[in-house]
């Protein structure tokens, strides 16, 4: 049998429509850089956390086959909900909306395609102890142009369930089920 996390959630798009697919082909944290930050016992570790190549693209094959708008692309992890996200709503907001924009802008020339906050960690762990990593988020919103999520509950209900039809499907596959 294969040995394979895959993390499924929701996240913010970067330059994509809501509902679309991503899959994460490298992770950045909040300063840019592609490792995991761990702190032990009061000493800073980097960890590596990659994601499998040929998991990612099985996935992508599979949400192609099924229709759905899909990306591969970079995942922006994030510490937090608000500011490293570059959020304008949260409690405390130190930086102008030019600034967040031209910060988005970025990211999505560096290929990032999305945020969330655990992309990052969960790649590390699985690669510590030698299992394949992958990640599909449904982008539930598109960054440049909007903090909050505007769906209405059928939109996203059926924005969601795309993930599990992509990994149900796979896993049949997988398994030789079909």
């Amino acid at each position: 049998m294969f040995k394979i996390a895959i993390r499924l959630g929701t996240s913010g798009g970067i330059g994509v429509p809501p509902g679309t697919l991503v899959l994460t082909n490298g992770a950045l944290n909040g300063e840019l850089h592609d490792k995991y930050v761990q702190c032990i016992m009061g000493k800073k570790i980097l960890r590596t956390s990659v994601f499998d190549a040929e998991v990612y693209h099985q996935l992508y094959n599979v949400a192609h086959q099924l229709q759905l708008p899909v990306q591969i692309g970079k995942t922006l992890s994030a510490n937090d909900f608000y500011e490293e996200q570059t959020r304008m709503d949260g409690a405390f907001c130190e930086y102008t909306e030019e600034e967040k924009f031209a910060f988005l802008n970025h990211l999505h020339k560096l290929g990032v395609r999305n945020m969330e906050m655990e992309a990052l960690g969960f790649a590390a762990l699985f690669n510590r102890a030698n299992i394949k990593a992958a990640v599909i988020c449904v982008a539930l919103l598109d960054r440049l142009k909007s903090d909050q999520v505007l769906l209405g509950h059928n939109d996203l209900n059926e924005f969601e369930m795309r993930i599990f039809k992509v990994i149900s499907t796979y896993i049949k596959q997988q398994l030789k089920l079909y």
